[in-house]
């Protein structure tokens, strides 16, 4: 990287975030401390910053205490345990490293909440706004209106927005499950399975997406299907008599491959066929999505994995830079794909 380019992105630095440590963005850009360190006293020689201990901030922040947050965000999630916390965690870690604070309010799924919580946030002044709605169908309900009135920046994580219905200034980030599901359709097409299905947790947001990708994957001379797996009265569990049929259902048609949202479901299912005497994975491949706890399982589970810190990351991002104004006038609506992670949960056909 040429000098006027890294002196560059430190100057956008700055501009962004007001500060940058040296430690942590000279990894960033793949460049030494000590390089680092002569562009900064070339930048400070030019007027164009202040050096401090390890570190810089821009000449408008020289004269502010370290502890003075540069920015307040709220942040609304359905969850703050499984699969939110990594995202939370995301959104934590980049607000440390640009001096922000948060403001964090757990809705519980429950959408009647949310609304709520929204104002509140704004009535304590934040300067921007990230929102993870608890439902996928979110945009047919008072939410999408009253997000879309707010005068801060609003980044929707982890959800779409319509592309036909324009929504003000609200950007959105989420993982691309469609593709997901695919990869993980592809990794046993090339264990040699031909008949593959899905089985989704019931009332899951993720559903839709992976319902769309799953068959948008699947050939049309491969046996397949897709099942929801109903929940137990306590809510947080699916029937085992749920998890036999299905075993069942997958012997009948002579399918022996199968994905499974979400982790919980899947260890669940893994322990009902050792218990009917269904070896994983010599007698049924497995394949989780979300990989919360696949490792835990007896036989480790195969997982898609969500990049659940980086989506936190980079709706902090995407709102702070709305907040400095350093974006353009395009909204952005992206899309982060998953990784497979390899265990022991898939077997040859």
């Amino acid at each position: 990287m040429l000098a006027d380019e890294r002196r560059e992105r430190i100057l956008s630095e700055l501009g962004v975030r007001g500060a940058l440590q040296v430690a942590d963005f000279a990894a960033r850009i793949g460049v030494s401390g000590m390089t680092l360190r002569r562009d900064l006293a070339q930048l400070e020689a030019d007027g164009l910053l202040v050096r401090v201990h390890g570190g810089a901030v821009s000449p408008r922040e020289s004269g502010v205490r370290a502890s003075t947050p540069l920015a307040t965000i709220g942040v609304i999630v359905p969850s703050a345990t499984y699969y939110y916390h990594g995202v939370v965690d995301g959104i934590r870690r980049a607000a440390s490293r640009s001096r922000c604070r948060l403001a964090l309010a757990v809705s519980d799924y429950r959408s009647d909440r949310e609304s709520a919580q929204v104002r509140q946030l704004v009535a304590r002044g934040v300067d921007g706004l990230i929102i993870t709605p608890a439902n996928a169908d979110w945009e047919d309900t008072a939410l999408r209106d009253l997000l879309g009135a707010q005068n801060i920046p609003v980044t929707i994580a982890e959800r779409s927005i319509d592309p036909m219905r324009p929504l003000g200034q609200v950007e959105s980030v989420r993982t691309d499950h469609e593709a997901g599901v695919a990869l993980a359709v592809q990794r046993l097409r090339d264990a040699g399975h031909s008949g593959i299905a899905l089985a989704l947790r019931a009332g899951t947001a993720t559903s839709v997406w992976l319902r769309r990708g799953f068959a948008a994957a699947v050939r049309s001379h491969e046996r397949s299907f897709v099942t929801e797996l109903p929940r137990d009265a306590s809510g947080q569990a699916t029937e085992r008599s749920h998890l036999v049929d299905l075993i069942r259902r997958c012997e009948a048609e002579h399918i022996r491959a199968l994905i499974v949202l979400t982790d919980v479901d899947a260890i669940a299912l893994e322990e009902v066929a050792l218990e009917e005497g269904v070896r994983i994975p010599e007698d049924l491949s497995v394949i989780s999505y979300d990989d919360e706890v696949a490792g835990l399982a007896p036989v480790p589970l195969t997982a898609i994995s969500p990049p659940k810190q980086e989506l936190g990351d980079r709706a902090f991002e995407m709102c702070l830079a709305r907040i400095h104004g350093s974006r353009s006038t395009a909204l952005t609506r992206s899309l982060l794909l998953p990784t497979l992670v390899e265990r022991d949960s898939v077997g040859s056909a």
